[in-house]
């Protein structure tokens, strides 16, 4: 089974919101896995959604929902005319916090924190460590675009070499100064987050 510390990392890699329906959080996650994402502040509640899948006619499409006066929610599929109730959890959605997932990173990896993103959300800054008694920016790449701030991140690693955290592949021409390291080699989800 896949540790849920790559699974997260793979759905922050593919969805730009990192948003659950919590009726499929399960396919994700176990609930002890999700448990201590929450502990962690790594997941909590997001926004409902407006629309759902619907499950009444033949075509693939959203339908909005209602929320009637006794609490239920129900959907109205104008292309197949059908009613359909809808629960309260394909409403609902877990969303995935980027900062604390990092903050929890940069102390599983005991780096000095200063998170902040360098290149729209996809490269961040998370601080820095020490190796060796020698200081290394440490960076996190949640998508797999490392070939497209490969020029940036070589500049950077100019003044203080530079470790970048991603499930990804480095890029084609990575400086001598830049290193790739998968996170879930080393770190693990424990009760307080990541350890």
């Amino acid at each position: 089974m896949t540790s849920p510390l790559k699974t997260l990392l793979e759905l922050l890699a593919t969805r730009s919101t990192g948003e659950i329906a919590v009726a499929s959080v399960t396919d994700f996650f176990t609930a002890e896995s999700v448990s201590g994402f929450k502990k962690a502040a790594i997941l909590h509640e997001g926004e409902p959604r407006k629309t759902i899948s619907c499950s009444s006619c033949d075509e693939e499409h959203h339908v909005e929902w209602k929320k009637l006066p006794d609490g239920r929610f129900l959907a109205f599929c104008e292309r197949g005319g059908k009613l359909q109730f809808v629960s309260k959890d394909e409403i609902l959605t877990l969303q995935i916090e980027i900062k604390a997932f990092l903050t929890s990173l940069a102390t599983a990896v005991g780096a000095e924190i200063d998170i902040k993103p360098l290149v729209s959300d996809e490269l961040w800054e998370i601080g820095v460590i020490t190796v060796t008694k020698r200081q290394r920016r440490v960076l996190f790449l949640r998508s797999n675009s490392s070939q497209r701030h490969i020029e940036f991140i070589n500049a950077l690693s100019k003044t203080i070499p530079i470790t970048v955290f991603s499930i990804h592949p480095s890029a084609l021409g990575v400086a001598e100064e830049v290193t790739f390291v998968d996170p879930t080699l080393f770190t693990a989800l424990g009760a307080a987050g990541l350890q």
